[in-house]
């Protein structure tokens, strides 16, 4: 299998939680057989500032591909599935972060937080009526406390697409300060509910992440599906446990990996 390097924009290709730079035009891999193309790796920076490898064509082609930027590229990531762990630490790949998804029905999740009440001082609103700029510094301050993306600092176009996008969002405000506490949200998706995010900022009441989970997966009931989908890292042992015990099942582990320069 022969591997080139080429230049090209690539934005058209650029999935939607990553963004890219000028300076990652150049960053393009084709792998061929017998002069035909069977796949192609572009690497994206995203908004932590790792540098990930987007994959097309041939999944047998992804180790080569990946081997062959990781020469040149610096520190390159890659996110794969639990089967394909051992074919990337091969090639000098180590983990970084560990997940396991489950499928979590919603009745379970909810009689599992009877006793979440409302904080006093503390109102939940829908993110459509908060300030957009004070939600997105709240967005990347809880992200950049999640283990994989820290060092998170947004993209302000893709932040807006997802005020769009149908959702169970909710963000917490402290009443008497006006500051944003807290956020959660659970994406509407083709395939059913998925677990987006929930964090509260630091020194906040201890009740506001319970409730905040409640009452957004109150508003996701409401859409006609059984159940919902979450995933979190394997060293977060209170939340694993705790999906672990409420899931139906689990749906897989996946891995993101970085070859370090």
């Amino acid at each position: 299998m022969r591997v080139e390097r080429f230049r090209g924009s690539h934005e058209e290709n650029a999935p939607p939680d990553l963004k890219t730079h000028e300076e990652d035009r150049t960053w393009r891999w084709v792998a061929s057989e017998e002069g035909r193309p069977v796949a192609t790796a572009i690497l994206h920076t995203r908004p932590d500032q790792r540098r990930f490898l987007q994959f097309d064509g041939a999944k047998e082609a992804r180790a080569t591909l990946a081997a062959a930027a990781a020469e040149v590229a610096g520190d390159v990531y890659v996110s794969c599935a639990g089967d394909e762990e051992a074919l990337y630490r091969s090639i000098g790949f180590v983990t970084e972060i560990e997940w396991d998804e489950f499928e979590v029905s919603f009745h379970a999740a909810l009689a599992s937080l009877r006793a979440a009440h409302p904080a006093r001082r503390v109102t939940l609103l829908p993110a459509r009526h908060v300030d957009p700029q004070r939600l997105f510094a709240l967005d990347n301050a809880v992200r950049s406390r999640v283990p994989g993306t820290d060092n998170w600092e947004g993209n302000w176009a893709w932040f807006e697409d997802e005020l769009t996008d149908p959702a169970a969002y909710l963000v917490a405000v402290d009443r008497t300060t006006g500051d944003y506490c807290g956020l959660a949200r659970i994406w509407r998706n083709a395939g059913g509910p998925r677990f987006g995010l929930i964090g509260v900022t630091a020194g906040s009441d201890r009740r506001v992440g319970p409730y905040l989970l409640r009452c957004v997966l109150e508003q996701a009931a409401t859409w006609g599906y059984p159940a919902f989908t979450a995933e979190t890292a394997t060293s977060n042992r209170w939340i694993h446990g705790r999906l672990g015990k409420l899931s139906a099942r689990r749906l897989g582990t996946r891995f993101q990996m970085v070859h370090r320069a």
